[in-house]
């Protein structure tokens, strides 16, 4: 089980996704050392994947929960999800724009952050797309961070707006998973919190 989450993490130690270090190899090889013989990089990759995928019985509450971290920068706590569906399905889920607002709001005061993210990737109608959502208590420091990630263009993001008081963007580059907007975030959020 814990094999699984670095080969969905890294996409299956694949060096060229730029989200695998040595680390996550040397783990690997090593959980599956002391693993079962018929365990197999490749089947349990593509189990986990399928498994990740299988989205349809979820509510918008359980898909934010699903793939969650929660960090801290200078005793500032925020928090990121990540969504295998399209910003346009969760709102669906939630019931409405406003609705999905509330969620995100709940889900940001329960955990007591400041700042809260939401990235979602997905198949598009023709390829790979990801989205971002930036959301938080004070717009002092969330209006800030949502201008900073706009202006990295390792992100290439597109501004839209779906909601007041929320940054929504596209993001151009398909690379930049949890593993590329995390560090930005820790970074801008240390220097101003500091």
């Amino acid at each position: 089980m814990l094999a699984s989450t670095i080969l969905l993490d890294t996409s299956k130690l694949n060096p060229r996704k730029g989200r695998c270090s040595s680390l996550d190899e040397e783990t690997v090889d090593l959980l599956l050392s002391v693993s079962p013989r018929s365990l197999k990089i490749d089947k349990i990759y593509s189990e986990v994947h399928e498994a990740k995928k299988a989205l349809g019985s979820l509510t918008c509450e359980e898909l934010l929960r699903k793939d969650y971290k929660q960090y801290e920068a200078r005793q500032v706590p925020y928090g990121i999800s990540s969504v295998g569906i399209p910003l346009n399905d969760l709102v669906a889920r939630a019931g409405s724009v406003p609705e999905l607002q509330t969620k995100l709001c709940q889900f940001r005061t329960q955990r007591r952050l400041e700042v809260y993210i939401v990235m979602f990737a997905f198949r598009g109608d023709v390829h790979f797309e990801r989205q971002l959502l930036v959301l938080g208590e004070d717009s002092a420091v969330y209006g800030p961070l949502a201008r900073y990630l706009q202006s990295e263009t390792e992100l290439a993001l597109e501004g839209f707006s779906l909601f007041p008081g929320v940054f929504t963007a596209q993001v151009g580059n398909i690379s930049a998973s949890r593993k590329v907007v995390q560090p930005l975030v820790q970074r801008f959020l240390d220097k101003v919190t500091g």
